[in-house]
């Protein structure tokens, strides 16, 4: 899969370039940070990765499936996450005062990081 995404990601760049012929980037920009979350044991938010996470130059060629996405949380027990399609599912389990969740994305390993915090109360 990874040898795929690198070839997929050669092709692209090979296939166009800024003017001077200068390759565009094959990486993902990040737009905007994202913010801290409150939220009610039991809770479910989708957050569109989208709003955060961008193709940068010509790498139109390549589909959201061609990234490299990792979405952690430092206490999976109270915070769950995960990526579904184009969005990033947060789901809160248990009472926690601040968790750290990252998430990133690259066309091979993660280079553009957001972390933010997700306080969970109860219901």
């Amino acid at each position: 899969m990874r040898t795929a995404i690198a070839i997929m990601a050669l092709a692209a760049a090979a296939a166009c370039s800024e003017p001077g012929g200068v390759p565009c980037g094959v990486e993902v920009g990040a737009w905007g940070e994202m913010p801290d979350l409150e939220m009610h044991v039991g809770d479910t938010v989708e957050v569109p990765l989208g709003d955060h996470f961008r193709p940068e130059g010509c790498i139109e060629l390549m589909t959201d499936d061609d990234w490299f996405w990792i979405v952690r949380s430092a206490d999976p027990s109270a915070v769950a996450v995960s990526r579904v399609g184009t969005a990033l599912e947060i789901a809160a389990l248990e009472v926690a005062d601040s968790v750290r969740v990252t998430v990133g994305a690259a066309t091979s390993a993660p280079e553009r990081l957001h972390g933010f915090l997700v306080r969970v109360l109860p219901r």
